[in-house]
């Protein structure tokens, strides 16, 4: 049919514009991102990635290929509409453009319709219409990071003047279009061959559809062109060639050089457990799932990288993502990434993130070199990366986006990020193509509540789906919860065969899977324990804060003593009692309710004190009180230790910082010991504060386990009294109404967190699968839920006001001129509120607040949703019934008012 060449109908649609007289033929967006999705195929996509791609499509490369070019050129199909076209945003501004398309017949049939169906839509709708199947339409629907949830509702029978369904040149402008399509597909101008494809096919391609798209409309790579130019003047296969050498991607990961790992990439020679991971996995035929339970301090990690080494290599995967409970934690590794990635010595350049809301604030990270604002890269005369003689990272510019971050080479994070990939949120199909790159490893698997396990579940059994190499590390993994992980990983990947030692008790242990056609085999192995550390205990009657002698006794026989609480407001009201016995220069404080820039100024001092280079604890005279920071990854070493009662789980990780490193101690304080107080003689716990922060049943059956021991012993106990307490179901009358109640948080904890969560993917590989109804049309872009059952949290930025004036705390006053340097130091600022403060009474007053500083923070990128709270010249606040103060000594303490 003769209209099938008549070029100036799709040439006179446009697919972008800007204000400065510049637009961009649709045709030729729709080429560029055809283009686009084909070269990540070829360039950026890991070998296992493809290998997944087809196995998960069914297609061989060539007619995978021809899918996604196919899928590039009608992505925004949808914009060949009226209801696109003549946008009232557009024409108003760039009249000249409407008057182009009336001039050829291609009239305005539905003024003011933009907001009624959106061209993703219409273009899925059109894809349909033209005997495309549901399952690849509902990818061009869900392009902009929402599937389509009623595909009724936006039917051309609905909005028949939206698609100009009744005017000759729209209808003939459309089938134009599809028949590029079909072209570049190599479909023989017929629908029917474009192929069904699974539902787990269509989510990855929708996230390198999203990301293609993306690349093709970043103006850098493919900029627009003049109002007087067309389409005619663009050289296709130059801009094509030009706009990708600007993306500038880095090389594969090469995993060859398999010999002396532990040597050559960490300096030492391995202990047992690490060499049983090595011989383990490089005997694994098929990677899966990776358990490594072990003690604190047992070099889980550096196991953990060997294994990626392996696995990269058996798998051709490219990339890691590391996750970590906290960002704090995620900090400290992202240095022992870049430490291990330097050592790796395949020659290329990689690209690495950070990925968590606080990155940009890290030096280690925001140092790095960039490439996209400066060209680190080296290119030959074809275009070729060059390689180096040992490797190197970069940040490139285009991954350190909010929604790209996850898809740079080598990437670590808090375990959010992962497990958002379960979330019902805006983009998650970026996050599934991320982690099909990816080896991903999980740090402290145990970590969660049943709320985020839930996720945790879900996470695994997509993982699975994919077949991405997964490995969890924990010292207290419960034998159910490995069972369930192991599980869901392999009902993810396949059919299911475990045997009843995936229940051991043995310790250390690594649980496997080696997925053998398509049936995941799980095994373990026992680790002999090289060594063993026995902790005293003893059970002390009554709080911490009525206990003071001890505390006095200990100071007075030397060394560094370690008290651990459970709430914020006791480690302050602590402190405060401690110092005025021993004087505030003996005396520290660590929570989480410091300022970010002073608490990491009073971790790193923590750690230069009773870190690995202080080797002589015997003349310090200091009492470090803290929360739950002391127990979370920080490498230290008290020589004493007095803990609150906590599940014992926590117990194992608080007594691990006890005796960490081998030093010169005080002569009283030759063998590890620890307190346990906040326990009645009744075995009850009575505390409000720990009560709101753990589980009561937990809490004394801990005790009850505990208090009839006069030691621990490390790591042999860790395994048994674990189980013991989460496991056993062998209580009193009593105890079972409060393990009952424990059963039912549990339960509605998982209830709740399912409510979020996109489906499994154990029904998604049917191909009359679509993804209609696949993000339940979520409109999210905060993911306001999250994957973590935290009460109600904020985060504010603390500023002082003096004389009307604003400054940093006690710091110099706050320039108005909007640098990044500056922004940089208002958002070390930060600090979470504690949770009896987020009421309506203080957020209205923060947001007063926050308005009046409006000033400093409207034209920055990054502070412009801050909230900010002033407190006065005395470092107050009044909020209703509460005073709130902040000190550099106690951090944020709030006080209710006597009325």
């Amino acid at each position: 049919m003769d209209f099938y060449n008549d070029a100036r109908l799709i040439d006179t649609l446009w697919g972008k514009t800007k204000s400065n007289n510049q637009w961009l033929p649709l045709v030729i967006h729709l080429k560029d991102t055809a283009a686009v999705m084909e070269l990540l195929y070829d360039k950026w996509l890991s070998g296992h990635a493809k290998y997944e791609l087809s196995r998960l499509t069914n297609l061989s490369e060539v007619n995978l290929k021809k899918l996604l070019r196919f899928l590039g050129f009608t992505h925004d199909l949808g914009k060949a509409t009226p209801g696109f076209q003549f946008r009232t945003d557009v024409v108003f501004s760039n009249q000249d453009l409407g008057e182009r398309l009336t001039g050829i017949g291609l009239i305005n049939t539905y003024p003011n319709a933009y907001n009624e169906v959106k061209h993703a839509r219409a273009g899925e709708v059109l894809l349909t219409n033209f005997g495309c199947n549901a399952g690849v339409a509902s990818i061009i629907g869900a392009h902009h990071g929402l599937a389509t949830n009623d595909a009724k509702s936006e039917a051309i029978n609905t909005y028949p003047k939206y698609y100009g369904a009744k005017v000759a040149q729209w209808t003939k402008v459309q089938a134009q279009l599809f028949t590029i399509a079909l072209e570049l597909g190599e479909y023989q101008l017929t629908a029917e061959e474009i192929p069904l494809i699974s539902k787990s096919a269509q989510v990855v391609l929708c996230g390198l559809l999203i990301m293609a798209d993306w690349i093709a409309s970043n103006e850098t790579f493919f900029p627009l062109i003049d109002y007087e130019q067309c389409a005619d003047h663009i050289d296709e296969e130059c801009r094509i060639i030009s706009g990708w050498h600007k993306f500038k991607l880095t090389g594969h990961w090469q995993s060859k050089n398999l010999n002396n790992l532990y040597k050559d990439r960490f300096g030492f020679t391995p202990n047992l457990m690490q060499q049983t991971v090595e011989s383990i996995v490089k005997e694994i035929k098929s990677p899966g799932l990776l358990i490594i339970e072990a003690e604190m301090g047992q070099g889980k990690t550096e196991a953990a990288l060997v294994a990626t080494e392996y696995f990269a290599n058996k798998t051709n995967c490219d990339g890691v993502y590391f996750a970590l409970p906290t960002q704090a934690t995620s900090n400290s590794m992202f240095v022992r990434l870049k430490e291990w990635i330097d050592c790796l010595n395949d020659g290329f350049g990689h690209s690495v993130n950070l990925a968590h809301s606080n990155a940009w604030l890290n030096d280690d990270f925001t140092e790095l070199s960039h490439i996209g604002s400066k060209n680190g890269m080296i290119y030959d005369e074809d275009d070729n990366l060059k390689k180096h003689t040992s490797s190197y990272i970069e940040i490139n510019d285009w991954f350190t986006g909010r929604k790209q971050g996850l898809l740079a080479d080598f990437v670590v994070g808090t375990v959010d990020q992962l497990l958002m990939m379960s979330h019902i949120s805006k983009h998650i199909f970026l996050r599934h193509l991320a982690f099909l790159n990816k080896i991903v490893i999980v740090d402290e698997c145990h970590a969660y509540d049943a709320y985020t396990d839930e996720y945790l579940k879900t996470t695994l059994r997509w993982l699975g789906a994919y077949q991405i190499p997964v490995i969890l590390l924990s010292a207290t993994l419960t034998r159910s919860l490995r069972k369930t992980l192991a599980e869901e990983y392999a009902k993810g990947a396949g059919n299911i065969e475990l045997t009843e030692s995936i229940l051991s008790l043995t310790y250390p242990l690594i649980t496997y899977t080696d997925i053998l056609n398509d049936r995941v085999n799980v095994y373990n192995t026992t680790v002999r324990n090289e060594r063993v550390k026995n902790i005293d205990i003893k059970f002390v009657e009554g709080e911490i804060t009525d206990n003071l002698n001890l505390v006095e006794k200990l100071y007075y026989e030397g060394g560094y003593i370690g008290i651990v609480v459970n709430t914020v407001n006791k480690a302050q009201q602590l402190y405060g009692l401690s110092k005025e016995k021993f004087g505030s220069d003996n005396v520290e404080l660590f929570h989480s309710r410091f300022l970010a820039a002073d608490r990491s100024k009073r971790e790193s001092a923590l750690i230069k004190q009773i870190g690995k280079s202080n080797k002589n604890h015997s003349k310090a005279h200091k009492v470090i009180i803290g929360t739950q920071v002391l127990e979370q990854s920080l490498d230290i070493d008290f020589d004493v230790l007095i803990t609150e009662i906590c599940p014992i789980d926590l117990f194992f990780q608080r007594i691990g910082r006890l005796f960490r490193h081998t030093v010169i101690r005080p002569m009283h304080k030759q063998r590890p010991l620890c307190y346990i107080m906040g326990v009645s003689n009744q075995g009850k716990v009575e505390d409000e504060g720990s009560l709101h922060v753990y589980d009561q049943y937990i809490l004394e059956r801990t005790y009850e386990l505990l208090h009839v021991r006069q030691k621990v012993t490390l790591p042999i106990d860790i395994p048994s009294l674990i189980d013991a307490v989460y496991e056993i179901q062998d209580f009193n009358a009593e105890n079972k109404g409060l393990w009952k109640l424990w059963q039912e948080k549990i339960e509605n904890k998982g209830n709740k967190s399912r409510g979020y969560m996109i489906e499994s993917p154990k029904k998604l590989n049917k191909l009359n699968k679509t993804l209609i109804g696949f993000t339940k049309n979520s409109d999210s872009d905060n993911d306001d839920t999250g994957v973590r059952d935290s009460t109600l949290s904020q985060e504010i930025i603390l500023l002082q006001e003096k004389n009307k004036y604003i400054y940093y705390f006690e710091g110099e006053q706050v320039p108005e001129e909007q640098t990044a340097q500056r922004d940089k130091r208002i958002a070390s600022q930060s600090v979470g509120l504690p949770r009896i403060l987020i009421n309506d009474t203080v957020l209205e007053s923060i947001k007063e607040t926050t308005v009046r500083c409006g000033y400093l923070f409207n034209n920055s990128p990054v502070l412009k949703y801050a909230l900010v709270m002033l407190v006065d010249e005395k470092g107050q606040a009044e909020f209703g019934d509460y005073i709130v103060s902040y000190s550099k000594e106690e951090g944020l303490t709030y006080e209710r008012q006597r009325i």
